[in-house]
């Protein structure tokens, strides 16, 4: 006898996280629909194999990155860098036997609903020997796991068309990209900034501005080189406690959110911020970007080791000031006249995080999502959307993402 599910074809965008998320959910749950992931990229991994910049990493504990199903007691430190992120990625597709089912070098270019036969027709390019071909493809169920930093957030800057050096985002970096004795801008202070600052240095990058507008928190240096006991039996109980008592993870999860008791903010503020000063001590006018006026956990906390004192070096100047333009030959801060050189520049700027998919997609009675939503993205507790039948998104509009991970525990 077939299964209820054994016609039914779901076709799914993108193979990071999300994706694989999705293909255990519906082999499991649905062992007879047809499932195909479409991956642009050579490999599994989303933003973990895109992402490459020099010391790109998770800035959420390891154990709680992991995928429920797929717990992790090998971590190698408390916060894992992005290749031991991106390997352990491919060996949970590889061992749970998803690899069958995605479709690599695969981009998805548009997705057209039609009411008639009830389908979504899925058209995109792939690479082949010969170049680059066009595919097609129907499917019953159509998910967006393509996650919300695939789009990178570049800033439009006066003069960057005249500027002779080279302009990356983190998100496009390459190893051919060399800092070796060069003269480097990073602009932005979020999480990628913070990381790739300190590991510039060590890469023999010859002087770094870095351009900050925000304020942020950074966190405590937590970040153990070397596995151990403790750390190994931390993940095997939190994996019993998962499965045994659900009410425990419960009331420990709920706890943060809004009943974190305002002395138990003041302490950890107050220890960040004596950790802020005694760091920043040689150089006291960065207090105003580091020790910020608004609360600890209304925006996210960003590890940060050695960041500290890597901008407090020598060869390292933070400009307390927005980017006003380019130049041929570097950068004038807004309200300073002086022009800075620099031979390249690092847009630290994130993503945009606006849910809209990057491929073209057109629901019943020729409505266009991305026209639906240019004002304001909308949908059903962040998975369905009006209009876009048996089309689902993983982390959609008012998604929940909080402070935490977004690894479905």
């Amino acid at each position: 006898m077939s299964s209820p599910s054994s016609n039914i074809k779901v076709a799914c965008v993108g193979a990071g996280y999300a994706g694989l998320a999705l293909a255990r959910s519906i082999l499991h749950s649905a062992p007879g629909a047809q499932l195909t992931i479409y991956e642009a990229d050579e490999g599994v991994g989303g933003v973990w194999r895109k992402t490459s910049y020099p010391g790109a990493g998770s800035d959420f504990p390891s154990h709680l990155y992991a995928l429920p199903w797929a717990l992790n007691p090998d971590w190698a430190r408390f916060y894992s860098t992005r290749p031991e992120i991106l390997a352990y990625l491919e060996r949970v597709a590889e061992q749970s036997g998803f690899l069958p089912y995605i479709q690599f070098k695969h981009s998805v270019q548009s997705a057209v609903w039609q009411e008639q036969d009830g389908l979504w027709h899925i058209s995109g390019t792939r690479a082949s020997a010969q170049g680059e071909e066009e595919w097609h493809a129907k499917a019953h169920v159509l998910v967006n796991a393509g996650g919300i930093l695939s789009k990178s957030n570049v800033p439009s800057l006066p003069g960057a068309e005249s500027f002779k050096g080279q302009i990356v985002h983190t998100s496009q970096w390459n190893d051919d990209i060399l800092v070796a004795n060069k003269r480097v801008a990073v602009i932005g202070a979020g999480a990628s900034a913070i990381q790739i600052v300190p590991a510039l240095q060590r890469l023999g990058v010859g002087h770094t501005d870095l351009y900050v507008r925000s304020q942020a928190w950074i966190g405590t240096p937590f970040n153990f080189a070397e596995r151990d006991a403790n750390f190994k039996q931390e993940a095997e109980n939190f994996g019993t406690l998962f499965t045994n008592d659900v009410d425990i993870i419960s009331r420990k999860n709920n706890a943060t959110p809004s009943g974190t008791p305002r002395a138990m903010l003041n302490s950890i503020e107050n220890a960040l911020t004596g950790l802020a000063r005694a760091k920043l001590a040689v150089k006291p006018e960065l207090e105003s970007s580091f020790i910020p006026e608004f609360s600890f956990g209304c925006r996210r906390p960003t590890p940060g080791p050695g960041f500290f004192e890597t901008i407090t070096g020598s060869n390292v100047d933070v400009i307390q000031r927005a980017v006003d333009r380019l130049t041929k030959t570097g950068i004038v801060a807004a309200g300073d006249d002086k022009e800075r050189a620099v031979d390249l520049v690092i847009l630290a700027t994130g993503y945009k995080v606006d849910h809209v998919p990057p491929f073209e997609l057109v629901g019943r009675s020729g409505s266009s999502l991305r026209g639906e939503w240019a004002k304001s993205p909308r949908g059903y507790l962040s998975l369905a959307t009006p209009d876009m039948p048996n089309y689902f998104t993983i982390a959609g509009p008012q998604h929940p993402s909080a402070n935490g991970s977004l690894s479905p525990y």
